[in-house]
């Protein structure tokens, strides 16, 4: 399983959904480029969320994690796992459940 460290590797500033609030660093971004390709490769991977400047958005969350759960829940389940000890991988976590319990 491979582990990414998501605030060294991408943003500590998870806020934008996509390239019209920031061009590098968004939801849309995250999962095209990331999500996606690990679920593709079907490569596991263990995020690791510490230290963030922002918490995780509804906006970027929704556009990246909660886009994918919608599409295919099992195969998101598989291969992405959310570490779930920081309060910052706590609160990725919690804001998934609540962005997709208003569909």
């Amino acid at each position: 399983m491979e582990i990414f460290n998501f605030e060294k590797e991408y943003t500590t500033t998870p806020y934008a959904r996509n390239a019209e609030h920031d061009k590098e660093k968004n939801g849309e971004d995250f999962e095209k480029n990331y999500l996606s390709k690990w679920i593709n490769k079907k490569q596991e991977v263990l995020i690791k969320v510490g230290n963030l400047e922002l918490p995780f958005s509804d906006s970027f969350v929704d556009a990246s994690f909660c886009k994918l759960i919608r599409q295919n829940r099992e195969l998101f389940d598989k291969y992405i796992k959310i570490d779930n000890k920081t309060e910052d991988e706590k609160d990725l976590q919690k804001t998934i459940k609540e962005v997709l319990a208003r569909d």
